[in-house]
């Protein structure tokens, strides 16, 4: 008798061994998901991707409208190099940069002054993405460095952050 109820025992805990296994294995997977996770899909860049790709293609295109695309208290910082080799590096608020934008993009038209984007990575950032890339002016036909944090907000996705180099 004392075979069988120790039988029964370690049969019992046996069972809830397996359990407690399986029951752990489901919360260690949860916490993974739930760690990873940062709102985007299970590719983080897909949706950037495309965000990105409109960048471009609205820049390419003049379309004032380009900047819809960054958020109201977005921060914007550019390095400007100069010829003699020193540098100034501004920080532009937001309202203003939107006007420089759409002051600017009819003269950029005229001038078909494109740009082309190339070694473009996209790395988690603080719970949003950021986008680098090797940008070449195609009128003054230099390569610079753009970083575009882009974050999602209740309004969709935004730029949140640019960093800039330019060349008078």
């Amino acid at each position: 008798m004392d075979w069988k109820a120790s039988k029964e025992t370690n049969s019992l805990s046996g069972d809830t061994a397996v359990r407690s296994k399986s029951t752990w294995c489901l919360i260690v997977t949860a916490l993974i998901m739930i760690a990873g996770s940062n709102g985007y899909s299970a590719d983080p860049s897909s949706e950037v991707k495309s965000f990105f790709q409109k960048y471009v293609d609205l820049g390419n295109a003049f379309d004032a409208s380009i900047t819809d695309l960054y958020s109201s208290d977005a921060k914007i910082t550019n390095t400007r190099y100069y010829p003699d080799g020193h540098t100034k590096t501004i920080n532009i608020p937001m309202p203003t940069y939107k006007q420089m934008i759409v002051t600017s993009m009819p003269l950029a038209k005229a001038h078909n002054d494109q740009d082309s984007f190339s070694k473009v990575s996209y790395e988690d950032y603080k719970g949003s993405t950021k986008i680098t890339a090797l940008r070449h002016n195609k009128v003054k036909n230099y390569d610079s460095l753009l970083v575009l944090v882009v974050s999602k907000t209740p309004a969709g996705l935004k730029i949140t952050q640019e960093i800039s180099q330019s060349r008078p």
